[in-house]
């Protein structure tokens, strides 16, 4: 994690991720040992059982665990009653961004990611080149770059056909696999449902 960030990369930190160790004992009860890199420990963590929603940007649903920071250099950006909910921290080349709250849970639960998607997104945009062009409930799509070009998977789960758009500025795609009759028109994707549609994007 120390040598991603420090070469340059961006970590997106949630809920209780970094909080047991391999052994399950709590790495903030004997000195939290990535404090320089997530820039604070924790302050807090409290069990709210259910669901909530907290204010990191948008209103985004959590689910049980609300965690508050102590932050020892990071830079705050989301408060809740002057305790730290949200920080940024630049280590070496790259930065960390640390919100230890469920919200990926509280999204899925809650049946709505559409907030939850605005902000990674907006953390995130420099390095996502292909991407929907807004947000699409139940539509998946993960992506991966070998050097020369990218592979997109794109699943419809949406229970009925979509057509929607992809964010892609510079690149053509092209259908390499599609296991329905799903077809691409410039940056237009129609899919069907239930339908698994794998792009490559030149």
């Amino acid at each position: 994690i120390r040598n991603f960030v420090k070469k340059g990369g961006k970590l997106f930190v949630e809920g209780l991720t970094g909080f047991y160790d391999e052994n399950m004992l709590s790495l903030f009860n004997t000195g939290f040992p990535l404090r320089d890199v997530f820039g604070g420990t924790i302050r807090e963590i409290k069990c709210i059982p259910g669901d909530f929603n907290m204010n990191i940007k948008y209103t985004l649903p959590v689910h049980l665990w609300k965690g508050y920071i102590l932050n020892t250099g990071g830079q705050v950006f989301s408060t809740e009653n002057d305790y730290v909910t949200a920080s940024r921290n630049k280590f070496g080349k790259g930065e960390t961004v640390w919100i230890p709250s469920l919200m990926g849970l509280g999204a899925r639960r809650n049946g709505s990611g559409e907030n939850l998607s605005k902000l990674l997104i907006g953390e995130l945009k420099p390095q996502i080149p292909v991407r929907f062009e807004k947000y699409e409930k139940s539509m998946f799509m993960q992506t991966m770059y070998n050097g020369t070009s990218y592979l997109s998977v794109v699943i419809n789960k949406s229970g009925k056909k979509k057509d929607v758009k992809i964010y892609a500025p510079g690149l053509k795609a092209g259908i390499i696999f599609s296991d329905k009759a799903g077809k691409i028109t410039g940056n237009k994707l129609s899919i069907h449902p239930e339908e698994t549609i794998v792009l490559e994007w030149k």
